[in-house]
């Protein structure tokens, strides 16, 4: 940890109140950007980036100096975001899911064979990034914080790749839908 954030919050412990305020200025816009990439809803990240600064408030005398800050910060934001979107049963759409017609009968293994193949070869027009991301997540079901760890990348990074990895896919499976 950055011997300015250890002392920082020695300070905190301390009770000085323009410590804290240090600590918020250095990562208050990193909160807000964790907040606003898990949520895209800029009053909602505000919120929550400010109700996380509150949790750091009432917990700081917990936190383990030996670790960086950053890290467990990020972790109380990305909770918090998590909390929310569980509570209101907010969900991104799984790529087996995707699909723009609605079917009333039963589908067979015939189309479902061509549908996964159809997906492979989209995934395929994918650049690397967004392909193992889009394959880690949606296909295999892995947390963020876990495809974090094979891609050395951190968690924020992930679920941008994600989001735009989404957003490509469908892009590619809508072109090849209207060339058809």
């Amino acid at each position: 940890m950055p011997s300015e954030d250890k002392e920082l919050i020695q300070e905190c412990r301390q009770g000085r109140k323009d410590s804290f305020r240090m600590l918020v200025e250095r990562y208050e816009k990193a909160g807000y950007a964790l907040a606003y990439n898990m949520l895209y809803d800029y009053d909602l990240a505000r919120d929550i980036s400010q109700e996380a600064w509150i949790k750091v408030h009432l917990n700081i005398r917990k936190f383990d100096l030996n670790r960086r800050f950053y890290p467990w910060f990020a972790q109380i934001v990305n909770n918090l975001c998590i909390d929310y979107l569980r509570k209101h049963k907010i969900k991104t759409k799984p790529l087996e899911e995707f699909d723009a017609v609605k079917r009333d009968k039963p589908v067979d293994a015939a189309d479902i064979n061509e549908r996964r193949e159809k997906v492979r070869g989209f995934l395929q027009e994918l650049p690397e990034k967004y392909r193992e991301v889009l394959v880690l997540s949606d296909i295999e079901g892995l947390s963020s914080r876990e495809i974090a760890v094979i891609t050395k990348c951190n968690d924020a990074t992930v679920r941008w790749r994600i989001h735009e990895a989404r957003q490509l896919f469908k892009k590619v499976w809508e072109e090849h839908e209207r060339m058809q």
